[in-house]
C-alpha cells in the first residue's frame, strides 16, 4: 500500500513494481467531496481511467468505485463488475 496519489503513482509504478496486477482504491465518485479531504474532481477520475485503459499500461488492473454513471461512462470500454455491500 503506497497511500499517494493514483495518477501519480500509475504513472510511475512500472519504475519500481513487479509485473502484477494493480489495484487502485480511488476516491469515491459521488460522496467523495463529504468524506475526504483530499476528494477528486470529475477531471481526476477520468485521467486515472485514461492512464490505465492506455495499449501502453499492459498489467492487468482492478479500480474500486461507487456504481456512479459517470464512472460506467468512462470504464465502459473495460471489463466490469457490479456488487453490492450491505
Amino acid at each position: 500500500m503506497y497511500r499517494e496519489d493514483s495518477l501519480r503513482l500509475l504513472n510511475r509504478c512500472s519504475d519500481f513494481l513487479p509485473k502484477q496486477s494493480r489495484y487502485t482504491s480511488t476516491p469515491y465518485y459521488v460522496k467523495g467531496k463529504g468524506l475526504y479531504r483530499n476528494y477528486y474532481e470529475h477531471d481526476d477520475h477520468a485521467a486515472i481511467a485514461k492512464v490505465i485503459q492506455q495499449k501502453k499500461f499492459k498489467w492487468p488492473w482492478v479500480v474500486s468505485y461507487d456504481n456512479a454513471e459517470e464512472i460506467c461512462a468512462m470504464y465502459r470500454m473495460s471489463q466490469s463488475l457490479s456488487y453490492g455491500l450491505n
